[in-house]
């Protein structure tokens, strides 16, 4: 039962979009599971919100439903898509390995294992694992004192049905994804913070080994980065262990930035590029973006929009320099129009309570103190 509850909310419903109808684009394998993770969070968080406004009872069956209902329409999708394009992805052969290669007296399975994975991603992913024990045996229940309160909201979610809006700021993502693990694996709530850390801290450790690897093209200062990022205090015990909203929002900004990252790697090349380049598979990586963007400001609405920002400038710069070399910064003005929106209607945007002070400071005041930072 645990097993396969780990299963579907690790890979399901999206696992055919990255790993059939997206199998030889640009993407690698770690690359493509880190994406369907935090995909399949976004679309549980996002499916708990659209149930909850259509007054419908938030159940083990409604998820249940919801995820069949979206796994057969991706297969649907892909099976269509495949058909049209005459690919027939169920119907090619599977590449498995060679029958000669098997029967080879030198053929090795520890020299494959080796060619696949290196020494230093095993040392890497046991200090991955180890430091997230360390949370479970670090304490009597779980970290922090914080999680006492989302932890009531998920119980709330899970005996009541019914997801209270007017809790923690409006954004109640943590919460969702809290009431789904319970739900399709029966774990005691209190036990959700304490084990929560073996979702956060290797799938934050996945990510930002796919983006350092992006950057510097060399895995063992991919693995160091890694390394360092885990054992730091700031980022592995505040960020990760605490059962904490900022832990999994981080998580989905820093996918929405590896997914930017790898399109502008395509148009900041010397060669200025042609529309066909930027508007290559912009259709489905603005509608995942997006898709991820809403999930994770209705988790924690102020963490999101301080890290759109950051890229706001990055992408700003490349957009004065050559326009087509910066075109995605239309996808972050979309963004802000998607985060004004929000703010109109009051959706998950609590956390913004924060800068009300300000608004008795007149708009010039602030304009200058902008300017001057």
């Amino acid at each position: 039962m645990k097993s396969s509850a780990i299963f579907t909310i690790l890979f399901l419903p999206t696992y055919p979009i990255f790993f059939i109808l997206l199998k030889n684009k640009a993407f690698h394998f770690r690359e493509k599971l880190g994406i369907t993770i935090v995909s399949n969070l976004s679309f549980y968080i996002i499916i708990g919100y659209i149930g909850s406004y259509f007054s419908l009872q938030i159940t083990f069956e409604y998820f249940l439903f919801t995820l069949i209902l979206a796994y057969f329409s991706i297969l649907l999708i892909v099976i269509s898509h495949g058909y049209y394009r005459g690919t027939g992805s169920f119907l090619k052969k599977v590449k498995s390995l060679d029958y000669e290669q098997i029967n080879n007296k030198k053929f090795s399975l520890l020299n494959l294992f080796k060619s696949k994975i290196s020494l230093n991603w095993i040392l890497l992913s046991i200090v991955i694992i180890l430091i997230s024990i360390l949370n479970v045996v670090n304490t009597s229940i779980f970290a922090g004192t914080d999680a006492w309160l989302h932890i009531s909201i998920v119980k709330y979610i899970t005996e009541i049905n019914y997801i209270p809006m007017d809790s923690y700021f409006g954004t109640l993502g943590l919460h969702i994804f809290g009431a789904v693990i319970h739900f399709f694996s029966g774990l005691d709530l209190l036990l959700l913070p304490k084990y929560f850390s073996f979702y956060t801290i290797p799938l934050a450790s996945l990510i930002v080994y796919n983006l350092l690897m992006r950057v510097f093209k060399n895995k063992n200062l991919a693995i160091f980065g890694v390394f360092f990022l885990v054992s730091s205090m700031g980022f592995s015990w505040f960020m990760l262990v605490q059962f904490w909203p900022s832990g999994i929002a981080l998580i989905q900004g820093l996918v929405i930035f590896f997914i930017l990252y790898v399109r502008l790697q395509g148009l900041i090349k010397e060669q200025i590029p042609k529309k066909e380049d930027f508007f290559s598979n912009i259709l489905f990586s603005y509608v995942l973006l997006i898709f991820i963007f809403i999930s994770s400001f209705l988790t924690h609405s102020l963490l999101t929009m301080i890290l759109v920002i950051t890229y706001l400038w990055v992408y700003l710069i490349y957009f004065v320099r050559n326009y087509r070399r910066g075109f995605d910064l239309l996808l972050i003005i979309l963004f802000f129009s998607i985060f004004f929106i929000f703010y109109y209607f009051n959706i998950g945007t609590g956390h913004f309570q924060v800068f009300d002070p300000f608004r008795i400071v007149p708009w010039y005041y602030l304009l200058i103190g902008a300017l001057a930072s």
